[in-house]
């Protein structure tokens, strides 16, 4: 014991926050040090230019449809000529996921979607414009877990006999409407 405190091992965590953020602070002080073994790339010039063998560049279009089927999306390629999602689509969707709840931007291209949502009787009361609003929606007066996550893709598992599992954590689909003004 030093001055009324247990004295560990160097490197060895007590549970003691004061203790462990002050020698962050000691460590840090003095900058971060070089590191030999592997030093730091020089800084960039610009932004670097990013390359995929998943993109054609003649078929942006394509590659995002095949990308995201890749990843189990389902995509519904239409082509409107007012900018809208198709209603038939929508009433599709609602009705084959037994939609109930649905969370709908404030941007311009989503208000038609809020509204055929409402038409359709999803829970006309808890749309909401962002997700923000969602979080908010959840604490309900209460303090809210550290830890919340929205999830907007399936989720994937190979930690089973390495045989990548859809749906385990998370949604089970995604679905995309891609819609082509014409």
């Amino acid at each position: 014991m030093e001055g009324g405190r247990a004295v560990t091992a160097p490197g060895t965590e007590t549970g003691d926050r004061t203790a462990f953020l002050a020698r962050l602070r000691e460590r840090l002080a003095g900058g971060v040090p070089e590191n030999l073994a592997h030093p730091l790339p020089p800084p960039l010039d610009g932004v670097p230019l990013v390359r995929s063998n998943r993109l054609d560049p003649s078929d942006i279009v394509g590659s995002f449809i095949r990308n995201a089927e890749a990843t189990r999306a389902v995509v519904h390629d239409r082509t409107v000529a007012d900018g809208h999602m198709p209603d038939d689509l929508l009433a599709e969707l609602v009705e084959r996921h037994v939609v109930r709840r649905a969370v709908v931007s404030r941007e311009p291209e989503a208000r038609h979607i809020g509204d055929r949502l409402q038409d359709l009787g999803v829970a006309a009361d808890r749309i909401v414009p962002t997700s923000a609003e969602v979080l908010r929606g959840l604490g309900d007066g209460r303090v809210l877990p550290s830890n919340l996550v929205l999830i907007t893709g399936p989720s994937r598992s190979g930690d089973i006999e390495q045989i990548m599992a859809l749906g385990v954590h998370g949604p089970l689909v995604v679905e995309i409407a891609l819609l082509r003004a014409g």
